[in-house]
């Protein structure tokens, strides 16, 4: 692996991995483990499984010493070549979850010939076995010979059993592993100061190297500062700039706050992966400092020496706060969505203990303490105690310009004394240090609690059971496809490259420092890739091959310079055309993982084949698929992913190709397609199936383009020849592979060059074979091949409503989230009072729904068959909302009804209908926002920095935390819901309502806060909420326009 050391590696998941190939990730893994962690005992799957055949041994032959040096070496494997195989010291042999052998490998050849299944000298011992113990997919009729013959294998390895003795003794019981063992545990071989040093540095290179991490904290914290302290800009200190300063510091700690919580929940469900992740990144200090010097002064609180410092100081501690509740988020559950509702449920309870949304003396008796156990009430005491009374500690705290202090908002106040404030807010006069220090140690606190649970034993996937076979086949027989009667002529397509490169162009901190970084991927190839023929694309790991098949299908990222050009019989046709002409199969399975493995080769029949296919000859496709691939015995199984167990990631793999394997492939060459397939491994009976070869070196140098069958004598001209006993795809790729082993590097790299020399001369005397013309007709009907929305739109329904059916959390936690918070602020604040101190509640418990958003979660399936042309985003988006629809109508109803009875804000049948349409209105416009950030993202990361702070914005602007917004954000606000939100149910809520004024209040001048219209003069919506609902309506469908033109 000498040759990707200074490559950077790539992100957790596909979506980020550019730099290396997913072969060289996995060996990079591998050496991870393996070489550098060095256990007793080390177990991998697959090591082989992607890697080119040269690089697979150098990984096998790295075990193998590991071996040698008296560690146990446990791997499962598939069909590894035979220099592979003689490395093996012990064999285990399955099939369907019976051993049919276990022994030396040195036995292994006898005892099958005493089974009556010799391995003869010349064939690789593994891919015999493999065929011997496989199911054979007939295309007609039942593989019943494969299932009698691994039936026989099975009782004479019981018969057997007995007779066979295994040649390693057993080891002494003298307890020195278990010692050795627990010794490990107590003391780790690398001390914490080394550990500290290594994370650190390696959290500085992949936040420079990886900029999602550091863009997404520096953009929430400094937007957020700029645009908060922009809305409370220098305030003054009369009785509404009193309010004003109180909700502005309230404002930074929660609308900071929650963005932050919920960007570090999706940052660490990523990045826990590593190994359960480190809990702090130093990125995290210059967020919090820049936000809250810039926020600081904008407002225009306290300018003495002291105060600024003490507030960064209170930032930074939220911060860090808010990442420590993030980590014990998400160590209650690795899940996102479930991680996310966590977060949402601390961050709610925290707002309403807090002291400013609802006032502390109006919370309800049973649940008062509660602001003693939220360190948000410590948080907002610390700011509001730096702000009011200072850290000087005079008598009374420092004096404002005003004559009285009244509870917020009665536009008048009684005191002009910073204690005063305090007092009124249900804050210790004395408080200065307290809250700070309480703050510490809810840092500590859920630090610790989320390192014990991180260090408990994790479960493995969930067991799922195998959905009732009789539903699944009502639901599927239930579809209605539409029959016609012809096939449409589908014309050849030869696809020509001419001195076709690409060069990765990388985008990082160093950019703006200075011109980017190019690597360059593929050198300059001129090739031709014929209709009627299978051509392989062949090479090391990491030599361009899927780089070059995501340009041939136009689905190369932006980020890659091309040169030189792609015909497709002659002529350059636009991206959308080749997608609708290309199906690809890509190295990732992105597969529904609650569907069998039936029911998704029956959807995907059902979009994918064309309109004149009849719902009988689907069926009869998806079963002759599901026997050529050999998932019969799967076939009623869920597919399943890391959460729950389904089928086994080679079944995943099959049902991704879906009845493409070689030899089917061939045969679809035949019937006139373009077939490309890039390959590793293959086995040595599929080679004589590749019609054209094209060999590209670990540098994405060409060196072979031409026929299959020439390839053995090209390079016997060149001098090497390939052994009767080599497999001939092992001995292609050993050519053009450097061995980085120091005594045959030289040597190795020489030899490559030579050939790349060489096809370089012999590809200047070739003349190509002019490609097929392809007339203006044929490109139109290639470019209209997808299925009809009727057609589309039942089965993606369908489909979406059988996996969600399946995933009763993620139902339920659609169901119950707005209701739950509903519920939770009905629980803060009933029974609600009259007297002017409940204004402040009131008005609090207008506004929860407002930062609710659930995530689509089928996104990715979707991109990939809109790029196979088989779905619309229209379709996708309507289907999505149709299954989505009926939650949020439920949701906003339950919760309207909780909402107007249960405080109770007002009994009447107008509110209840007011508040339901409101929260229905806002949950849609939170998905609606989710599916438009998603569209428009490919990263999930930019999504889930930027929504928080979206919808933490609109909170802002609904014109409730300040009472006099800068014109320009008054202007901005009429395009956000929760502007109209709350100005037609403020009104509706406060209509007819009358307080009281407690005789403090009144002392000395006359109470201002008398009814539910001083209100609405004080927050400037006394217009016609009819409007404002009409308003909210608009919104509401203009944001759901903008999701069909964001895909």
């Amino acid at each position: 692996m000498v040759v990707i050391p200074r490559n950077y590696i790539g992100g957790l998941t596909t979506q980020f991995r550019s730099s290396n190939s997913f072969l060289e990730y996995d060996a990079v893994t591998i050496i991870l483990d393996a070489a550098v962690r060095i256990p007793l005992v080390y177990s991998a799957t697959s090591p082989q499984t992607g890697l080119d055949a040269a690089n697979a041994h150098h990984i096998v032959q790295l075990l193998k010493d590991l071996a040698g040096e008296g560690r146990t070496v446990i791997v499962a494997i598939h069909t590894p070549r035979p220099e592979i195989w003689e490395l093996f010291d012990h064999i285990l042999l399955l099939s369907q979850g019976h051993v049919l052998y276990n022994g030396s490998t040195s036995s292994i050849r006898g005892y099958f010939e005493r089974c009556g299944h010799a391995i003869s000298a010349s064939e690789n011992p593994a891919e015999h076995l493999i065929d011997l113990v496989s199911i054979e997919a007939e295309a007609e009729g039942s593989p019943m010979g494969s299932v009698a013959r691994i039936n026989n294998l099975k009782e004479q390895w019981k018969a057997a059993q007995r007779t066979v003795a295994d040649n390693y003794a057993p080891y002494s019981n003298n307890g020195s592993v278990v010692r050795y063992g627990s010794a490990i545990s107590r003391h780790p071989a690398v001390p914490l100061s080394r550990q500290l040093a290594v994370l650190t540095r390696r959290t500085i290179w992949t936040t420079l190297r990886g900029p999602m991490s550091l863009f997404g904290s520096l953009s929430i914290t400094i937007i957020l500062g700029i645009v908060t302290g922009a809305a409370f800009y220098q305030v003054d200190s009369s009785a509404q700039g009193i309010w004003s300063r109180q909700g502005a510091l309230f404002a930074l700690l929660n609308i900071y706050g929650y963005p932050m919580l919920i960007y570090e929940i999706y940052r660490l469900s990523y990045e826990i992966q590593m190994f359960d992740r480190e809990r702090e990144e130093a990125v995290d200090i210059p967020g919090p400092a820049i936000s809250s010097i810039v926020f600081y002064f904008l407002v225009g609180l306290r300018r003495s020496v002291a105060e600024p410092f003490l507030f960064l100081l209170v930032m930074i501690l939220a911060t860090y706060i808010s990442l420590a509740a993030a980590i014990l988020a998400i160590a209650l559950s690795r899940d996102f969505a479930i991680a996310g509702l966590i977060g949402n449920l601390i961050y709610t309870l925290q707002s309403l203990s807090g002291g400013y949304l609802i006032h502390v003396d109006q919370i309800s008796t049973w649940l008062r303490w509660s602001k003693w156990t939220a360190h948000n009430f410590y948080l907002y005491s610390a700011v509001c105690a730096i702000e009011f009374v200072g850290p000087k500690q005079t008598p009374r705290g420092h004096l404002y310009n005003c004559t009285s202090v009244a509870n917020p908002p009665t536009g008048e106040c009684t005191g002009s004394y910073g204690k005063d404030i305090i007092s009124s807010l249900g804050i210790p006069r004395e408080w200065i240090w307290q809250p700070v220090v309480a703050s510490l140690g809810f840092l500590v606190s859920y630090t610790l609690v989320a390192a014990l649970i991180l260090h408990r034993p994790r479960m493995g996937a969930v067991m799922t059971s195998d959905p009732q076979s009789s539903h699944s086949s009502v639901v599927i027989q239930n579809m209605e496809l539409l029959p016609l009667s012809s096939t449409p002529h589908t014309p050849g397509v030869d696809i020509q490259l001419t001195r076709y490169a690409l060069i990765l162009t990388r985008r990082n901190i160093k950019a703006f420092l200075g011109p980017s970084y190019e690597r360059p991927i593929l050198k300059p190839v001129n090739t031709t890739f014929r209709h009627g023929e299978l051509s392989i694309i062949m090479g090391p790991s990491g030599s361009g091959k899927t780089t070059l098949l995501h340009a041939i299908t136009a689905r190369l990222p932006q980020r890659y310079r091309r040169q030189g050009q792609v015909f497709y019989n002659s002529h350059r046709l636009r991206p959308s055309t080749i997608r609708a002409m290309c199906s690809y199969v890509s190295q990732s399975d992105n597969l529904q993982p609650f569907l069998t493995v039936r029911e998704t080769l029956l959807f995907a029949a059902g979009l994918r084949l064309p309109r004149w296919i009849t719902k009988e000859q689907r069926y009869s496709k998806v079963d002759s698929i599901i026997r050529t691939m050999g998932l019969t015995s799967c076939a009623e199984t869920i597919v399943g992913d890391g959460k729950q167990t389904g089928i086994s990631g080679g079944e995943k793999r099959r049902v991704s190709i879906a009845g493409r394997i070689l030899k089917k492939l061939k045969n679809l060459s035949e019937e006139g397609r373009t077939v490309i397939c890039s390959i590793h491994q293959p086995r040595s009976d599929i080679f004589p199936f590749f019609s054209n070869i094209h060999l590209l070196a670990s540098d994405g140098s060409p060196v072979f383009a031409g026929r299959g069958e020439d390839i053995l004598h090209y390079f016997h001209t060149h001098g090497f020849e390939c052994p009767d006993s080599m497999n001939s795809c092992d001995f292609i790729i050993d050519l053009v592979t450097v061995d980085h082993r120091d005594n045959r590097e030289t040597s190795s790299r020489a030899r490559v060059q030579q050939l790349i020399d060489g096809h370089a001369v012999t590809q200047s005397t070739i003349q190509d074979t002019p490609p097929l013309s392809m007339t203006l007709l044929e490109q139109r009907a290639f470019a209209k091949n997808i299925n009809p929305f009727r057609t589309l739109f039942p089965l993606a329904l369908r489909r979406s409503a059988l996996g969600l059916t399946r995933r009763p959390f993620l139902l339920l936690s659609r169901l119950v989230q707005a209701p739950g918070m509903t519920i939770t602020f009905v629980m803060f604040t009933a029974p609600l009072s009259s007297d002017s101190n409940s204004v402040q509640t009131r008005i609090g418990l207008l506004q929860p729904p407002a930062n609710i958003i659930v995530y689509p979660g089928e996104r990715d399936t979707f991109k990939d068959e809109r790029k196979d042309g088989c779905m619309t985003a229209t379709c996708f988006l309507v289907q999505y909302t149709c299954l989505e629809l009926p939650t949020e109508i439920f949701t906003a109803l339950v919760s309207g009804a909780i909402f107007t009875f249960g405080p109770p804000i007002k009994r009447t049948f107008t509110m209840l209908l007011v508040s339901s349409f409101n929260i229905f209105a806002i949950l849609n416009c939170g998905e609606s926002l989710g599916i438009i950030l998603l569209s428009f993202f490919d990263n999930i990361g930019i999504s889930a920095t930027l929504a928080p702070i979206v919808l933490s914005i609109n909170w802002l602007f609904a014109g409730l935390l300040s009472t006099s917004l800068p014109r320009v954000f008054q202007i901005v606000s009429y395009i956000l819901p929760s502007k109209f939100a709350m100005a037609n149910v403020v009104p509706y809520a406060m209509d007819g309502l009358e307080f009281t004024c407690s005789d403090e209040q009144q002392h000395g001048t006359q109470c201002t806060i008398r009814n539910g219209k001083d209100v609405l003069d004080f927050y400037t919506f006394a217009n016609n909420p009819g409007l404002n609902i009409m308003g909210l309506a608009v919104c509401v469908v203009v944001i759901s326009g903008c999701c069909v033109f964001s895909d």
